[in-house]
């Protein structure tokens, strides 16, 4: 798993480790600081992907990010939080509830995907 920046370089470095049982990338930045990030590597990585983004995120911009995921091979899960942003913040109304959703989607997804080996 990796957040932002981290999780561009760990799909990137991660993708065809055939020790791995799956990859999480939160946060996935697509277009970030005048830069754009390309992740065409991932139409040839059959690792489990999920990805985790705000449906507010500036760095990860719902279309875009959509379409990064239109390209990755499968298996694959894209999760927009609802008024969630780069960081996953939450409102002065509620204090850490977005954040509290991203763990529990990205808990959610583990317990789906990998019963084995957590012992299910």
């Amino acid at each position: 798993a990796g957040f932002s920046f981290g999780a561009a370089v760990s799909m990137k470095a991660c993708c065809g480790d055939e020790r791995l049982v799956g990859l999480a990338a939160l946060g996935l930045p697509v277009e970030a600081a005048g830069r754009e990030y390309t992740y065409s590597f991932l139409a040839d990585c059959r690792t489990p992907k999920l990805f985790l983004s705000g449906d507010s995120d500036q760095y990860a911009p719902r279309p875009a990010l959509e379409a990064v995921f239109a390209t990755a091979a499968e298996p694959k899960r894209v999760v927009f939080v609802p008024g969630a942003e780069h960081f996953f913040q939450g409102t002065a109304a509620v204090p850490g509830a977005k954040r509290a959703r991203r763990q529990a989607e990205l808990r959610a997804w583990i317990e789906e995907s990998f019963p084995a080996v957590l012992g299910a």
